[in-house]
């Protein structure tokens, strides 16, 4: 791949993956739904900061897959696809809004997906380098397009998501209705006297994604502060962190003072992640476009904030380019504002050669994606100066 002088910090954010097939339709849904039970419940692991479902795919498994609300299709890696040996039915194509189609993909058809007892037949599926950009631990990310038709509850106090046939009266306790744009769910969000559109998407590990645009319009606790870079599949940009002094609204809910990134990235919508819901029951009707949003009080399990390593790397333009390793090394090219790297001492320009006793040469993106965004110290040797020593990052 070619590369541009630049930099990526390892703090993914996969918000608005979209996919589709030249002279297709953009989404191909399952042949057939099943539930197996009235009501379908299932755990869902919170521990990334993204919701883990797992699935068996033509009974093999199970497999760790992202349950996205702001993804428009479903994604396998492609080495898994491989190992599976799912058949190519076509091509597609794997984006986000700014360049819906950044990658052509093989499109790869499973007989049966099964979330519990949920059982998806004949779904076809998009390839990615999943992986290499994420890690190990991910086999794939399920698209809320492929379960329409079933009433879908991410219940993040209680860490389980659960299926239904039902559906949500429009008259409903806290009940509103959203926009749907190529399978996404978009909401109007009210900020700073404004109103954006704003993409539900439980893929981004972050609180609330807005224009860089509003720095001059929304009053803070403290000026925002760049702080690295956020990458989509196809992209990667500039983001600010700061703390809105006042509110933020959405679908009749509150969130007060919020912890917010501002992206140059982002023009006139905005983007709502996991660690605005986690303590909401959120149920989407994507049959009627209606969605309920409860905050059902105080989370005993509440996720703690991921570490923010803001490391970026020169050379390295998006998430899926491998890592620009020269010379047995990985070059620092910016070390955000008031990270933990700055405040360890690394600093622009230092030559990482190891990170936890392992050279750098030995990993891939994805394995440095959740070593960083862990809760363990991480090691790193750096040579600066041509002197050699060790930074630890708590």
């Amino acid at each position: 791949m070619a590369r541009e002088c630049g930099a990526w910090i390892l703090m993914l954010l996969i918000f608005g993956l979209s996919g589709g097939a030249s002279g297709e339709d953009e989404h191909t849904p399952p042949e057939r739904t099943r539930l197996r039970s009235e009501v379908v419940e299932v755990p869902m692991d919170l521990s990334t900061g993204r919701p883990l479902v797992q699935v068996t795919i033509d009974g093999r498994g199970p497999f760790n897959f992202i349950l996205d609300t702001g993804a428009s299709v479903t994604v396998i890696d492609e080495n898994l696809a491989a190992e599976l040996g799912l058949p190519v039915v076509g091509e597609g194509h794997i984006g986000d809004p700014s360049n819906p189609e950044a990658f052509v993909s093989k499109r790869v058809k499973a007989q049966t997906l099964e979330l519990g007892d949920l059982e998806l037949s004949g779904v076809t599926l998009l390839t990615f380098q999943l992986r290499k950009m994420m890690g190990d631990r991910y086999g794939g990310i399920l698209g809320l397009p492929d379960l329409a038709g079933i009433l879908v509850t991410l219940d993040y106090p209680g860490r389980r998501v659960i299926l239904t046939l039902g559906e949500l009266s429009p008259d409903g306790p806290q009940v509103v209705a959203y926009q749907s744009e190529g399978g996404l769910i978009s909401l109007p969000l009210r900020i700073c006297g404004k109103v954006l559109a704003a993409h539900l998407d439980s893929g981004n590990p972050g609180t609330f994604m807005l224009p860089k645009g509003l720095a001059n319009q929304c009053a803070f606790k403290a000026p925002p502060v760049e702080v690295g870079m956020a990458a989509t599949v196809g992209t990667s940009s500039a983001i600010w962190g700061a703390r809105i002094d006042g509110n933020v609204e959405v679908a009749g809910l509150d969130f007060i003072d919020p912890e917010v990134v501002l992206s140059d990235r982002l023009s006139e919508w905005a983007n709502i992640g996991f660690d605005a819901l986690q303590d909401i029951s959120l149920s989407i009707d994507q049959k009627n476009k209606r969605l309920r949003m409860i905050r059902t009080g105080a989370v005993e399990q509440r996720e703690p904030p991921r570490r923010r390593i803001g490391i970026m790397f020169e050379g390295m333009r998006r998430p899926t380019d491998d890592l620009p390793v020269r010379d047995g090394a990985l070059y620092v090219g910016m070390v955000g504002s008031g990270s933990l790297d700055e405040k360890a001492g690394i600093r622009v320009g230092d030559a990482i050669l190891s990170i936890n006793e392992r050279a750098v040469v030995e990993y891939v993106a994805g394995d440095l994606m959740e070593l960083f965004g862990g809760r363990d110290p991480v090691q790193f040797e750096i040579r600066r100066a041509g002197e050699t020593g060790r930074i630890v990052v708590e």
